[in-house]
């Protein structure tokens, strides 16, 4: 089975509060299907206990929300080809009652993994043994013919929930500095260029100075452009998590869910560096990037092609390759934080007589925790020096097939070489902005992810 982990996990909903696993799990349906979840802790039969809720329960407040729900014992082996998300009652690591979202199955080698959403924890794949460990009671709640929305209707909310938080005109005004500025230092090359030929014909010092008097200006307002443009992104962001934020609080403090600001904070935070580098980055190189593209089509369309076919492949790549790489990496820091709370948690219970005797072994165990982690941490990092090795050689390879085109074209036409040139160092340029794109698009899809329409 195919996933879309860009729109599962955009809609997936993380618990907030210590008993609202099965809560969380039927929001993520509900924002999964399109539906409007914001009246879900409103409903009059809905007020959490200590207990949490039954699947019963689910299953009537589903209902309420016009799906439909069935409380059913289910196989392992039924799952690998269910086509539709359903909700598991399963037993957590301590030994409690505990909801999980199933979305899929895929082979992996002689077995199968299962894409599920926890709402304690994350979206992570986990074997058909694990699964079939904490799931022994086979109870899910089935929801027959739910389909997900379409992509359009996401957009919308999210265009509506930004429209809320940001300032338009300002919006633009950081990408539209950038431009400019990447222009003005595009110019002044180029104007340094002309000054330098003028001089070598005419040789007036007084023409060499006014040129001079006007790289100094035009380097000042260069400066003080991007001073303003760097003014204008802290007040964006500055207003823009001021929003986020205290709209989670106010969220958060309504439920009485007090001991789970940090993680409010860390999802202000991502949103945070998502829109700095969509407007730092992928809003400024990414629309010079097409305005370069668009002036090489007027002059030379078959290297515009070619690096347009460069930007398509790099893009295709990454797209593939981004999520499943952040999926990693956030394993892996899970991984390191349950280290640290395990070492923690045995140290505390280590009384001082047999801390001696307990020493050796709990070295070797946390070593091996350690060991864990580093092999994790190294095939990320070798995941992303192999994207950023196809990168950086389709970039090489694009570089070669334009200086050959260039070349071929001065031989067989003799038009003017600085003009071939130019090219071909608007082409190296196109190769330096789209790596800064694709890395400020881990961000920007961190950050997406972390933003939740409620």
């Amino acid at each position: 089975m195919k996933f879309n982990h860009f729109y599962i996990k955009n809609t997936f909903v993380k618990q907030e509060g210590q008993n609202d696993c099965g809560i969380a799990c039927l929001e993520s349906i509900l924002y999964y299907a399109g539906l409007d979840a914001s009246g879900i802790y409103r409903l009059k039969n809905l007020r959490l206990c200590a207990t949490g809720v039954s699947l019963l329960s689910l299953k009537h407040l589903a209902i309420e929300f016009g799906l439909q729900a069935k409380c059913v014992e289910l196989e392992v082996t039924y799952l690998r080809a269910l086509t539709v998300p359903c909700i598991l009652y399963v037993i957590n690591g301590e030994n409690a009652g505990h909801f999980i979202v199933f979305y899929g199955a895929r082979k992996k080698g002689s077995g199968y993994e299962y894409l599920v959403g926890d709402p304690a924890d994350d979206l992570k794949f986990i074997t058909e043994t694990h699964l079939s460990e904490i799931w022994k009671s086979n109870a899910a709640l089935y929801l027959e013919g739910l389909k997900p929305a379409k992509h359009i209707k996401r957009v919308l909310k999210s265009v509506a929930l930004l429209d809320n938080a940001i300032s338009v005109p300002l919006l633009m005004s950081v990408p539209l500095l950038g431009i400019i500025i990447s222009f003005i230092g595009i110019g002044t090359s180029l104007f340094l260029q002309k000054c330098f030929e003028s001089g070598k014909t005419n040789s007036p010092k007084m023409e060499m100075m006014a040129s001079l008097a006007m790289f100094l200006i035009i380097s000042i307002f260069r400066t003080v452009l991007g001073f303003l443009r760097q003014r204008l992104l802290t007040c964006f962001l500055t207003d823009f998590s001021r929003y986020f934020m205290f709209r989670k609080l106010n969220r958060l403090l309504n439920h009485g869910y007090v001991y789970n600001i940090d993680n409010a904070f860390n999802q202000v935070v991502k949103l945070q560096s998502a829109i700095n580098a969509l407007l730092s980055v992928v809003l400024t190189d990414g629309v010079l990037l097409m305005i370069i593209i668009g002036m090489l089509f007027y002059y030379f369309p078959l290297v515009a092609l070619i690096n347009l076919l460069y930007l398509v492949i790099v893009v295709l790549l990454s797209s593939l390759m981004l999520p499943k790489i952040s999926l990693a990496i956030q394993d892996n820091e899970k991984c390191f934080h349950n280290a640290v709370k395990k070492i923690k948690t045995e140290m505390d219970d280590i009384s001082t007589e047999n801390v001696a005797e307990l020493k050796p072994d709990l070295i070797i165990k946390h070593q091996n925790y350690y060991l864990s982690y580093e092999q994790s941490s190294v095939s990320n990092a070798n995941s992303i020096n192999r994207m950023n090795l196809i990168i950086q050689g389709t970039g090489n390879l694009l570089v070669i097939l334009v200086l050959g085109v260039s070349i071929h074209n001065f031989l067989t036409t003799y038009k003017e070489g600085m003009l071939f040139l130019a090219v071909s160092i608007l082409s190296v340029y196109n190769t330096m902005i789209v790596p800064r794109v694709i890395q400020a698009y881990q961000a920007c899809y961190d950050g997406v992810s972390s933003l939740q329409i409620r």
